[in-house]
């Protein structure tokens, strides 16, 4: 089992970047955190899970990016996650993570240490 799930996405103009993510649910409410490493600039971000859409401004000066996160508990063990980010100078968003997280993995993986 892969405890620190991670993808590759391509970002318009900027290129390949790395996306690491993993989920806390011995926190109240749970943490998603998400890891993005590309050449401009590397990121870690935290979210609670929660009603609200999250936005961040991760990336570099030359190449601003705002990370869209909207992370939800569903019901005692389960959430929610939809997570893009689009690259302010084109206005072009790339999702990279949409759908159910069960927190059963969290229990099987325990905290690992994400970068």
């Amino acid at each position: 089992m892969n405890c620190i799930p991670s993808c590759e996405i391509l970002l318009p103009e900027i290129g390949k970047a790395r996306i690491y993510s993993k989920m806390d649910i011995c926190k109240s409410p749970g943490v998603l955190t998400i890891g993005i490493d590309n050449s401009e600039k590397n990121s870690v971000s935290f979210f609670d899970a929660g009603p609200l859409q999250h936005y961040r401004k991760i990336g570099s000066d030359s190449w601003p990016l705002q990370l869209e996160v909207n992370f939800r508990n569903i019901d005692k063990d389960r959430y929610y996650a939809d997570a893009c980010i689009k690259t302010l100078r084109k206005g072009k968003t790339t999702c990279f993570m949409h759908g159910y997280i069960d927190s059963a993995v969290d229990n099987v993986c325990g905290n690992r240490k994400l970068f």
